[in-house]
């Protein structure tokens, strides 16, 4: 084996990929490199649009790193993922601009610039991208994670704020170095292991949201609520609701618009892993749109389809597969 000349074994080159000039073709050659380089996940656009995507994976030890850029798209894992050597794995993003969202386990996580979303590879998901979205990824053995850490890493995702954090600046910058073809050789697994464990052990002081994280997980928690409402939140936070509005005007958008934001992109979520028998009324209640006109009108106008058309197209893909 090649040796650096850190006296490490040489990594691989990282492996670059774009869907530029694919045309229609682009999701499904994106799938392509996504699940032969880094992961098994499905990949689909809205309606008959093409996919702008540009990614670079690279091997730093047992980890797999990805930076990526690219246009609005969902991704799905359907089934537990284990590495060759059938040890499980988890998976860490961090979005560096845009908005990314993680379905799991009936919940939704929502993670915008500078948050770091964790979850384990052991369920499946669905993940979105917003339009002109740049992030990057990277698979760890959850066993290292955990020998690290000294802690369980768990199946519930968690969203960690690195914006003002040293520990996450620095991996964010070395995960950056990772897909580079100067800087690859230089990296080692346990550096980016021991970075990645200092962002996510539990601090030895108590964990203290802001108003904009307790108003933002008040409204995930009462999400199926119909009267959900920016007075609610407020009371609920301990703060003015001109207050709670400037809050969220700081982060470009006011509280009716974040509720229905959240509101679609858990439906969106549902309807993508619905099993068979679950309609698209339960899924309106779930979501708290009220009604299933209003439900339907809400996600045509953002998605650009029905919600009937999903549901009949997952029905249709589960029996060309045989599961039931």
């Amino acid at each position: 084996m090649a040796r650096g000349a850190s006296g490490r074994p040489s990594a691989p080159d990282p492996i670059a990929f774009t869907t530029a000039g694919l045309g229609v073709e682009s999701a499904a050659r994106w799938e392509e490199f996504t699940s032969s380089t880094f992961l098994p996940l499905h990949a689909k656009v809205l309606g008959d649009e093409r996919l702008d995507a540009t990614g670079t994976v690279a091997e730093v030890g047992s980890l797999r790193v990805m930076s990526l850029r690219m246009g609005s798209h969902i991704v799905e894992m359907s089934g537990r993922f284990v590495s060759d050597d059938g040890v499980p794995a988890t998976l860490i993003t961090i979005t560096l601009k845009g908005h990314t969202f993680l379905f799991t386990d009936g919940q939704t996580h929502f993670a915008t610039v500078d948050r770091l979303l964790v979850t384990s590879l052991e369920r499946p998901f669905v993940s979105g991208f917003g339009e002109d979205t740049e992030a990057l990824a990277v698979v760890v053995p959850t066993p290292l994670l955990q020998r690290s850490t000294g802690v369980p890493i768990g199946f519930t995702p968690r969203v960690i704020d690195i914006g003002n954090n040293f520990a996450g600046a620095a991996l964010r910058t070395r995960l950056i170095a990772a897909t580079s073809d100067q800087a690859a050789e230089s990296l080692a697994e346990d550096d980016l292991v021991e970075l990645i464990s200092a962002v996510l052990s539990p601090r030895p002081e108590p964990a203290v949201h802001n108003h904009f994280d307790r108003a933002r997980d008040y409204i995930a928690a009462n999400l199926s609520d119909p009267g959900l409402t920016a007075p609610h939140v407020a009371r609920a936070v301990g703060i003015s609701e001109r207050h709670l509005s400037r809050i969220f005007a700081e982060a470009h958008t006011s509280v009716p618009k974040y509720v229905r934001e959240q509101r679609l992109l858990r439906s969106r979520g549902m309807l993508l892993q619905a099993a068979d028998g679950l309609t698209v009324a339960h899924i309106a209640v779930r979501c708290g749109f009220g009604s299933v006109g209003n439900f339907s009108r809400t996600y045509h106008a953002r998605f650009g389809n029905r919600p009937d058309d999903i549901l009949r197209d997952n029905a249709l893909r589960r029996a060309l597969r045989g599961d039931g």
